[in-house]
């Protein structure tokens, strides 16, 4: 393990998008999660102007969703590839996808999650993001997470993979842990 996967920079999903990920294959579902998907429902935007993020948001399908939900949607991905991905994936939308309306409303940022300046969200959404981090960076994250989302910001996270095993990425991760993150910081378990 590299000092820079445990500062939360691992290498691993550089080498994977350098190899081709294919539309669906390995971690990219090919399409929004549907679990965000029904909570979007229930939740659109609290209003115009509300801003949404998706760390390591890949070919930003989440980001999409959102953004058709309401929300200024800024996907944000370390790996250069995932971003030319997601910017391909949004040209090349058919006029009648459901995503291609809400297009403009999203931003695709090349950076570091702990080092890029995003300025504050409505809320952040957390698939797999979380688990791709080495543990030695979960404290990092959840601090990092909570100084970019505002006063009464959300935080929406789908907890993957819930296991118990050695290793990873992706590392393994309970509800538990995430609840230890999240509330000594001041966030809410819904």
């Amino acid at each position: 393990m590299t000092d820079a996967a445990k500062q939360g920079r691992s290498e691993h999903w550089a080498a994977m998008w350098g190899q081709g990920l294919p539309r669906g294959a390995a971690f990219d579902t090919g399409d929004a999660c549907v679990a965000l998907s029904a909570w979007l429902q229930v939740h659109p935007a609290p209003g115009d102007g509300a801003r949404a993020l998706v760390p390591g948001c890949g070919r930003g399908y989440d980001t999409g969703a959102l953004a058709a939900a309401g929300y200024n949607a800024v996907g944000l991905d370390l790996v250069d590839q995932a971003i030319d991905e997601a910017k391909k994936f949004f040209a090349e939308l058919p006029a009648g996808h459901p995503l291609a309306a809400s297009k403009e409303k999203v931003e695709l940022v090349a950076g570091d999650f702990f080092e890029a300046e995003l300025g504050e969200f409505d809320l952040i959404f957390d698939c797999t993001f979380l688990c791709a981090l080495h543990p030695e960076a979960w404290e990092k994250w959840a601090d990092r997470t909570v100084s970019l989302l505002k006063p009464g910001g959300r935080l929406v996270s789908l907890v993957f993979p819930i296991c118990d095993k050695e290793g990873g990425p992706p590392y393994a991760l309970l509800p538990d842990a995430v609840k230890g993150l999240i509330e000594p910081r001041g966030l809410t378990i819904l």
